[in-house]
């Protein structure tokens, strides 16, 4: 019987125990839910420095101008200005992505556009967990058709 009661005193005695566990997996989960978060907005950030970059090389990419296209074997023939491309791609950037993408680089080859736009992630969450913010790049290529 003595064996018995020992075995009861010891139970009660680690009574309450489970507390600082439960504390320590509810901070692991919300640590774990918020690096999910910071995870998906980045993803989503760089998503959106693509949608912006490529619609910039559409738009460099449509920069000609009727009267310089050129026929050869009754074929248009489009050669883009590197500086109209440039001009266009800068001028789509400053007015929809609103600071948030800076064209940095700029390639023209006869028809076609290339072009690298570099951006900024900032940390929504912050904090200790996390950098404050996370450079990106994307780099699209635009061809011009004329149909």
């Amino acid at each position: 019987m003595t064996r018995i009661r020992g075995l009861g005193q010891r139970i009660r005695g680690e009574r309450g125990s489970i507390t600082p566990l439960a504390i320590i997996y509810a901070v692991i989960a919300l640590a774990a839910a918020l690096l999910l978060f910071a995870a998906a907005d980045l993803y989503l950030e760089r998503k959106q420095l693509l949608t912006h970059a490529d619609a910039a090389a559409l738009a460099a990419a449509n920069s000609f101008e009727f009267s310089e296209i050129e026929s050869a074997d009754g074929t248009p023939n489009i050669q883009l200005d590197h500086e109209n491309a440039v001009a266009a791609a800068e001028e789509y950037l400053a007015t929809h992505a609103a600071g948030e993408a800076m064209l940095t680089h700029v390639t023209v080859d006869g028809d076609s556009v290339t072009i690298y736009v570099e951006g900024q992630w900032q940390s929504q969450v912050g904090g200790v967990f996390l950098p404050v913010s996370v450079p990106l790049g994307v780099e699209v290529s635009a061809r011009a058709l004329f149909q």
